[in-house]
């Protein structure tokens, strides 16, 4: 077997590059969990454990994490390459208020983001072994002194270049993979894979009666009707956000804690 990673931080757009490569690899989605058949969430045991079983010998598989790239990551000796997805932090911290409240969380947004700034990312997360933002990044795109990551082939996919043009992004991934790309593809994968389509999916899995889906919570029960506190997974995919209307002096502070960060990363 051999894995092609598509990696990101929590909440950076990993869901959706899932969703274009699997249009442009095997065409129209009919239902999410085509979708996590196909590149199965190597964090949900309900996607990879058959995905895993079904595998043959020498076959090439595309698998989510938000692990990091070190030896307690499972099947990182299998690797072939991977995909990085990376996204602006502050858009990432917004996230994650509307992810938590989604999964049913009491979330004090202030507070939250005040801790979020402090240390870097999700205290949550980090439990979960994903490390904080810049950890995460610098683990997979190769500036960590220690980065096992930069011998392995990859694509760094940056979320801003998937909202402003969804194809060019798709096109670098694509041809990791071995493939000639024409725009015609490209664009009919984009559009199959669009932020409309994904919430259609998202609506479909909240209606079934079955526990089966890419959108269901992480509890892999079903998704509620409208989401808890009215929360969606697939959000407004927004960037270049403020967090001023959570509170006025944390723009500030986000920007003193993050700044060498972001410009190492490109973000200034």
């Amino acid at each position: 077997m051999k894995i092609i990673w598509v990696s990101s931080y929590p909440r950076s757009g990993n869901t959706w590059v899932r969703f274009l490569l699997h249009a442009y690899l095997h065409g129209p989605i009919g239902a999410s969990i085509d979708v996590a058949r196909t590149i199965p969430n190597l964090h949900r045991p309900v996607e990879i454990n058959p995905a895993m079983q079904a595998a043959k010998p020498g076959e090439r598989l595309l698998i989510k994490t938000h692990g990091l790239p070190t030896p307690p990551h499972p099947l990182l000796e299998k690797t072939a390459g991977f995909v990085y997805i990376i996204r602006h932090p502050k858009d990432v911290l917004l996230s994650g208020i509307n992810i938590h409240k989604r999964s049913g969380a009491q979330i004090d947004e202030k507070a939250y983001a005040r801790s979020f700034i402090e240390r870097g990312g999700d205290m949550l997360w980090h439990r979960f072994g994903f490390g904080f933002w810049e950890s995460h990044a610098d683990a997979w795109m190769g500036t960590a002194p220690d980065s096992a990551a930069k011998r392995w082939p990859h694509a760094i996919i940056r979320y801003e270049d998937l909202i402003s043009d969804a194809t060019r992004p798709l096109d670098a991934m694509t041809r990791l993979l071995g493939e000639s790309p024409t725009p015609e593809r490209l664009a009919k994968a984009v559009k199959d894979a669009s932020f409309e389509r994904m919430r259609e999916l998202e609506e479909a899995d909240r209606a079934k009666p079955l526990a089966e889906g890419i959108f269901l919570k992480p509890s892999e029960g079903p998704a509620p009707r409208q989401g808890a506190a009215g929360k969606n997974f697939v959000n407004k995919g927004r960037t270049g956000q403020s967090l001023a209307h959570i509170d006025p002096a944390l723009d500030a502070l986000f920007d003193e804690r993050f700044g060498p960060a972001l410009r190492k990363h490109g973000y200034a």
